[in-house]
């Protein structure tokens, strides 16, 4: 749910930017950047939590 969102926000940034409709392949391409960033975000979120068990432990 958060990376398709996050998608959906790239896909509206770029069309404004490029002022123009984005191929089929440029929406992929950042529906998959979207997914990234949200896999990458929550692995940090995951080692951060664990360091602070950690960290009382």
């Amino acid at each position: 749910m958060m990376a398709e969102k996050f998608s959906e926000e790239l896909v509206e940034e770029f069309q404004a930017s490029l002022h123009r409709p984005l191929t089929d392949e440029e929406i992929m391409f950042l529906y998959w950047v979207g997914e990234e960033n949200t896999r990458r975000v929550m692995a940090n979120a995951a080692e951060n939590s664990i360091a602070k068990t950690e960290t009382f432990a």
